[in-house]
């Protein structure tokens, strides 16, 4: 559901409507929200930005919006993007041209009329991963095709945003950058667990707990909202994805994607460190950045970051220590929690 732009759009809103812009341009179009520069951020608006595609907002105090000209982005998934708009309760309008059906046009919480259209090829694209599965069924059989199919739909998670955002704070990371760091940071830091685990299994589960979230999405830890819907869209998410593969590989799979969410064995809590350690490192380093817009507390980190310490002692002292030194250099609040967008 990736957009594309060749060139850096500037747009204007009115005055106190970062939280809007945020939920529209980030929340649905799914391009990150970034960090202004010091003595710009003074004068309000937000940015917007993934690769070369630059979205701008600056604040008008006599604004108007944007009816006519107007910016036009590219849409690797323009269906699944308009079933995104209007689930979250906003009108699109198909162009009235046998030329150019495809193409829609929605506006923007504050009136910008924003044009959306395919990306070129990208049909072509998606049916010749499907060439490339028939010629494995017919070349080597039924079970190499399914296990493609899988690999094939795995490459979408490369575009599921999380909460989190890089070290450098210039974007959001996505799930497979996750996935691929938390399987890292086991195999640097296991002589740090408490307890004495398979490191291999440890890694598998790190590799496949997040699979799910290329169909339910990342569910922030501290979106009490969305987590009372998590665990359904989960389930329904690993019925599909680990059902792509051959049943005795899917179960595998599954099996070990259900051991994670359940927590009962060593190396499911294992893993569970350095999921929780992650965060904690990435808030740190792009300067509390995730933690101030959900508004959380130091508490509330404390008790999200509850089992690095019980799995892995010196690990929990570390993020303690740490924690204590944000709350003092102003990233972190002790006490009292509530949404903030900066």
């Amino acid at each position: 559901m990736l957009l594309d732009a060749i060139d850096h759009v500037q747009l204007a809103m009115p005055p106190g409507g970062e939280e809007l812009a945020t939920w529209f341009y980030e929340g649905i179009l799914g391009v990150p929200r970034v960090p202004k520069p010091p003595h710009l951020a003074v004068r309000g608006g937000c940015w917007f930005e993934r690769g070369s595609l630059r979205i701008h907002l600056g604040v008008q105090d006599d604004f108007v919006p944007a009816t006519k000209a107007h910016p036009a982005f590219t849409v690797l998934d323009l269906d699944r993007l308009e079933a995104t708009i209007t689930t979250n309760g906003l009108a699109v309008r198909r162009v009235d041209d046998p030329l150019e059906p495809d193409v829609l046009y929605v506006d923007d919480p504050f009136g910008n009329r924003i044009e959306l259209r395919p990306t070129r090829g990208v049909e072509d694209k998606a049916d010749y991963a499907q060439v490339v599965e028939d010629v494995a069924r017919t070349a080597v059989g039924d079970r190499l095709a399914d296990e493609l199919a899988f690999v094939h739909e795995l490459d979408r998670l490369k575009t599921v945003l999380r909460q989190s955002f890089v070290g450098e704070a210039s974007r959001r990371e996505n799930t497979a950058e996750h996935s691929w760091h938390v399987a890292v940071m086991a195999a640097v830091l296991s002589e740090h667990l408490e307890a004495d685990v398979d490191l291999a299994r440890v890694v598998l589960l790190l590799l496949v707990h997040d699979i799910v979230e290329i169909d339910a999405g990342d569910t922030g830890i501290y979106d009490d909202t969305s987590n009372g819907s998590k665990e359904e869209r989960e389930e329904a998410a690993a019925d599909r994805l680990y059902g792509l593969l051959p049943d005795d590989v899917g179960a595998r799979l599954r099996d070990a994607w259900e051991e994670y969410e359940h927590g009962t064995t060593p190396e499911a809590r294992a893993a569970r460190v350095f999921d929780r350690l992650a965060p904690v490192l990435l808030n740190l380093s792009a300067g509390g950045i995730a933690w101030r817009r959900w508004g959380v507390s130091a508490d509330r980190v404390r008790e999200v970051v509850a089992p690095i310490g019980a799995g892995a002692p010196e690990l929990g002292r570390l993020v303690d220590a740490a924690l204590e030194r944000a709350v003092a250099d102003g990233l972190l609040p002790a006490g009292g929690s509530g949404l903030i967008l900066p």
